[in-house]
């Protein structure tokens, strides 16, 4: 059996606590979950491409620890002259967990906004924070 040098295994095992990412039941009380509601407001025709963007964003957002998994929700709907739209709800683990998105997430946000369009004096991606609407852990 091959024996691995002390400083060399703290020097691993350091480097592995500094790469970890923030996992979903982490608590941190000075950055604490978001829960956001936001409402894609869908040009006509593209809502099966949207729901596609939406789920690629979704798994994103898991496999990168960013939200907590049990938190979310889809609702599809018609407004304003049958026009399609998407509420959809979920919690960021923090509050910073959006601000410090991979290129990834960013190119699909891109998309997302793309696939949307301004209506009725609103955005066509518009979001707003749920307070006190964070699931418990």
């Amino acid at each position: 059996m091959k024996k691995l040098p002390i400083p060399f295994v703290l020097l691993l095992m350091a480097l592995t606590a500094c790469s970890s990412v923030p996992r979903a039941n982490s608590l941190n009380e000075k950055d604490p979950p978001e829960t956001v509601e936001i409402t894609y407001h869908i040009q006509m025709g593209r809502e099966q491409e949207l729901q596609a963007v939406l789920n690629r964003a979704w798994a994103i957002y898991n496999a990168e620890h960013l939200v907590i998994p049990q938190s979310h929700a889809l609702v599809t709907s018609r407004e304003y002259g049958n026009r399609p739209r998407i509420v959809e709800t979920f919690t960021w683990v923090s509050h910073s967990a959006p601000d410090h998105a991979s290129k990834a997430i960013s190119d699909v946000w891109n998309q997302i906004q793309d696939l949307c369009e301004p209506r009725a004096g609103h955005d066509g991606v518009e979001m707003i924070e749920l307070n006190g609407a964070a699931p418990k852990r």
